[in-house]
């Protein structure tokens, strides 16, 4: 599932080894024989020492089993981590049968919890076992390794922690909770911010343990097929990123999005004193931003206002996260979300009114190859969008999809309007606008016969999101499909993408 070096050693005292002399690296595959450490190793030498073992000792091949085995393990975790750590260690409790006790290696008053032979430990630095491993250790790097009868997970950070418990729960090896124990993982993921924008699949989400996404909702084929399938499943616009992990607008909750499948993103876009499109969705810094601590101080201007602010300076603020998160997050150019997103998935561009396409967004599309990237504004004119189709195609050879918009007021001349467009253009995604979604059976009735007769060509596209009173359930969404709305905007990314891979399957 994970495009990243993952490596399976067949001894984790060469694997420790290897890791002391500063040489770890992975291949494609934990699967993967042919990997050169574990090539060399027969069955003989894997009874031979482990660390921590006597010279001489032999050590059992047998399974370690950590549910319902010989010996009762507990799980130790680390007391400083998130409830949402401690979350996934019940979890992993669980696929273990639920008999084991999970508890903190230290209590509040600082009393070390009692060592025990059988434990498996996640990230309790206070232990020595721990130590070798998570050395060198970047943001989103893990391990997974056994040491004696213990099992040891160290992270990077919490999101890498709980991407490597869904790691261990979803491996086939420990699917009825034992593991040989040759067993172990490395994950080498991002160590910074530029290294997951230019290679987001480093980058770890911490729904991970929540949804299992499936291997076609990332595919940018069957999007695109489904783009121009009017007849296909329900599609997604995730509304600023995902914004309930993330900042809303950053590259972060962006690449999150992306990687639960959303089929396009909105985000809005702003130009800088100097010229540099960013995100952000109010024209002024002090509701998402860290703008208030910073202004007029250490050479930052003290105007509110983003335009009066160059983007070097912009690159001062941090976006405000939720309580608890202490990642500094960047307020993200549209190249980084280009970037991010080309060939992954699509982004509708909002703030028409303050940026221009010649001049902000093309020479950027340009730039970074996302020719297919952007679904063309319903703002711009017939005759531009036209003009920017044709320069996309003439440059790249890739068709671009645009949105349209169908006016509540105005039904009775949506069929000539789709009609025109798709002389010129065999398809589009329309938008239509303003109706209140609490009176959709009434909106629905008056728009009738024509949004069945646009519907036989088109893509419906329709605001659902809370801001416009939706409730972003299942029961909604499945209303609107029966009416021909096939393409919905929402704020709460993970409960649509689900909703999605559950009840729908992917374009031909």
């Amino acid at each position: 599932m994970y495009a990243a070096k993952i490596r399976k050693f067949m001894h984790i005292g060469l694997a420790l080894a290897v890791l002391s002399a500063g040489v770890l690296t992975g291949c494609s595959s934990k699967q993967d024989s042919t990997a050169p450490v574990s090539e060399t190793l027969s069955s003989a030498e894997m009874v031979s020492e482990q660390p921590g073992s006597a010279a001489g000792t032999t050590v059992s091949t047998e399974p370690l089993n950590f549910a319902g085995g010989e010996h009762t393990y507990t799980i130790v975790y680390d007391n400083e981590f998130s409830k949402r750590v401690k979350s996934a260690c019940e979890e992993l409790n669980e696929h273990l049968g639920g008999g084991l006790t999970v508890v903190a290696d230290e209590n509040n008053k600082g009393e070390v919890l009692e060592e025990s032979e059988y434990e498996i430990i996640l990230g309790a630095d206070k232990r020595p076992e721990c130590l070798p491993l998570v050395q060198d250790l970047g943001l989103f790097d893990y391990r997974i390794a056994i040491e004696g009868e213990k099992l040891i997970i160290v992270g990077g950070s919490q999101a890498a922690y709980l991407n490597a418990i869904a790691e261990l729960i979803r491996s086939e090896e420990f699917a009825e909770g034992s593991l040989e124990r040759d067993y172990s993982v490395y994950f080498d993921g991002a160590d910074n911010r530029d290294e997951y924008i230019a290679d987001p699949d480093k980058f770890l989400c911490t729904w991970v343990l929540t949804f299992e996404v499936p291997d076609w909702m990332l595919d940018i084929e069957e999007k695109m097929a489904a783009f121009t399938d009017p007849n296909g499943r329900m599609m997604s616009s995730i509304h600023r990123g995902d914004s309930y992990n993330y900042p809303e607008n950053s590259i972060e909750g962006i690449i999150s999005a992306m990687k639960m499948g959303a089929d396009n993103i909105e985000v809005d876009i702003r130009v800088s004193k100097d010229g540099v499109p960013v995100l952000m969705h109010d024209e002024t810094l002090n509701q998402t931003t860290d703008w208030h601590e910073k202004a007029g101080k250490n050479g930052l201007p003290e105007s509110k206002y983003l335009k009066d602010w160059t983007f070097a300076e912009l690159r001062e603020l941090r976006l405000n996260a939720s309580i608890g998160d202490d990642y500094e997050y960047l307020i993200p150019t549209l190249e980084e979300v280009l970037q991010v997103c080309k060939e992954r998935t699509t982004i509708r561009l909002d703030k028409f009114s303050v940026w221009d396409w010649d001049t902000d967004i093309y020479p950027l599309i340009q730039k970074t190859g996302a020719w297919r990237t952007c679904i063309l504004s319903e703002f711009h004119s017939t005759e531009k969008q036209e003009e920017i189709m044709s320069t996309i195609k003439a440059e790249s050879g890739m068709d671009v999809l645009r949105f349209y918009t169908l006016k509540h007021e105005k039904a009775s001349e949506w069929v000539d309007l789709t009609n025109s467009i798709l002389e010129k253009d065999g398809h589009a995604i329309a938008i239509w606008r303003n109706p209140n979604i609490k009176q959709l059976d009434l909106y629905a009735a008056e728009a009738e016969p024509y949004l069945s007769q646009v519907k036989e060509s088109n893509r419906m596209f329709f605001f659902t999101h809370k801001q416009y009173g939706g409730k972003e359930v299942p029961e909604e969404w499945d209303k609107l499909y029966e009416y021909g709305v096939d393409f919905v905007i929402a704020d709460y990314a993970l409960d649509v993408q689900q909703y999605i891979a559950e009840n729908y399957e992917p374009a031909k």
